[in-house]
């Protein structure tokens, strides 16, 4: 469970990341 809510962290922090460029 931990690992899934890291990666589903992650994605979303690449999705702000690419939205903010």
């Amino acid at each position: 469970l931990l690992t899934e809510l890291t990666f589903l962290l992650d994605l979303k922090h690449k999705d702000d990341f690419i939205i903010r460029s």
